[in-house]
Parts: structure tokens; sequence; C-alpha cells
């Protein structure tokens, strides 16, 4: 809880999803960057918000329903952070397939960091587009935050060392297939 308190001192501003969201990734990865806990800790951190994003009954809300609720409704309240961390992976997965490079978290952080106090969504567009394909980015950005459609996972979108499976009650869950690859992403 501290490491994500902290975390707002930067990411503090914009959509629900992304304050919130994002702070969880950025949480889950300091944690395992600064020898704090080992990459392990990040997939079950990971897997706590897949599980309850999953089993929201409100998962498939869009995101202005989801933000206009956010605080009245105890069901929303969790949604558009599970949302946002799993739209983070998502992407920190489509920057490792298009560039090469495991490690993500940093060149995201930075492409965004001039405008964290004046966050839009076209100004996130923008910058992530310095970083992957514009046109999957704002067709992600639809489907996934504007649209709250479930996320797809393809296995060629993944950083690298990981998988997703699905847990008996349906929700999907990472697994590390690779500790060394996976370990990578945290350097």
């Amino acid at each position: 809880m501290f490491t994500h308190e902290v975390g707002h001192k930067w990411l503090n501003n914009g959509p629900v999803w992304f304050p919130e969201g994002f702070n969880e990734m950025q949480t889950g990865y300091q944690l395992v960057a600064s020898g704090l806990a080992d990459p392990s800790y990040f997939a079950t951190y990971f897997n706590i918000a897949l599980a309850g994003l999953y089993h929201n009954p409100y998962r498939n809300a869009p995101d202005d329903e989801a933000e206009e609720k956010f605080w009245n409704d105890g069901d929303y309240i969790w949604l558009l952070y599970w949302r946002g961390f799993s739209y983070a992976f998502h992407l920190a997965g489509v920057y490792e397939k298009e560039t090469g490079e495991p490690n993500a978290w940093k060149p995201m952080m930075e492409a965004v960091k001039p405008f964290v106090d004046d966050f839009t969504a076209e100004k996130f567009l923008d910058a992530m587009a310095g970083l992957m394909d514009r046109d999957r980015l704002e067709k992600d950005y639809r489907r996934y935050i504007l649209e709250g459609k479930d996320f797809d996972f393809f296995a060629e979108d993944l950083p690298s060392g990981c998988a997703i499976t699905r847990r008996e009650d349906g929700a999907p869950q990472l697994v590390i297939t690779d500790p060394a690859a996976f370990a990578l992403h945290f350097k």
C-alpha cells in the first residue's frame, strides 16, 4: 500500500483507470525492481487484479459508466484499478513485441511524464504512439478502456517469459513460464 500511495506522487491525474491502474502496475514493478519482492510476487499481485476484474459484475461496463459510478457503487471502485493495471500490462507486452525490449515500464512512464498533471486520452495515445503502433493503440484503447471489453491476452502480445492460462473458475491467470526471461522486465 505504501508503494502504491508514493506512486501517486507521479501518477495522480486523469481518468481513474490511469492514475490507479497504471499505479498498480508501477507498484508491482517497483517492488520487484527494487529487490523487495521477486518476479513471482508480481505475478501473484497481477493475478489478484485479474481475478477481481473477471469476477466483477460490471467488468464490461463502458469507461464513462464506470467513472460515473466509481465513488457511489462499491462494485465499480476496484474495477478501474484492475482494468488500468491489465491495460498497462497489455501495453508492456505490445511494446516488447514491437521493439524487442523487455523493459517497457521505464519508457512508457518517461513518455507520459510530461503531462501527468494535465492528462488527456489524446496526449496519452500520442505519447504511447512514440513507442508503438498508433492504430493498434487506438483500437486497443477503445476496446479495453472505453468499451470495457475483456482483455484478449493473445500469447504473441504478452511480455516474454509468461503466459495467460485460465483458472477453474474461468478467470485469466498469469503464469511465469521462463523465470529468467520474465525477470528481465524489472531491470
